[in-house]
């Protein structure tokens, strides 16, 4: 694996991890607002920031990637030839370990997303 693809395996992992830490704690505080807006009535800064990085990534082109990645791997199998680079791909699969979470759902969770958001 080239450094280039263990760099983008490496950030879309800990983005994946960072956003979706900081999504399930708002939902916490959303659902359960009532005691828990008294006690944190305004998110941390550092969670603003994700949200932030959130909004500025392009979510479309990881979609894209994502199902490029999964199409080519699915050819690859089926013609019984090695399975070529998958960053992308690898990047879930880390981030679902990390998170203690199904990799489908994680995935799942992100085409979803990149579906409705940044389309060109």
């Amino acid at each position: 694996m080239t450094s280039n693809m263990t760099t983008v395996q490496d950030n879309l992992c800990a983005t994946i991890v960072e956003t979706f830490t900081v999504m399930v704690e708002l939902r916490m505080k959303a659902d359960y607002g009532g005691h828990l807006g008294i006690t944190f009535p305004a998110p941390p800064i550092d969670q603003m920031d994700t949200i932030r990085k959130i909004n500025e990534l392009d979510w479309y082109a990881i979609g894209t990637n994502i199902r490029a990645e999964e199409d080519a791997a699915k050819e690859q199998e089926a013609r019984g030839h090695p399975r070529s680079s998958t960053p992308y791909l690898d990047a879930i699969t880390k981030a679902a370990a990390e998170l203690g979470w199904d990799e489908d759902l994680v995935k799942y969770q992100i085409l979803a997303y990149a579906d409705c958001v940044n389309k060109p």
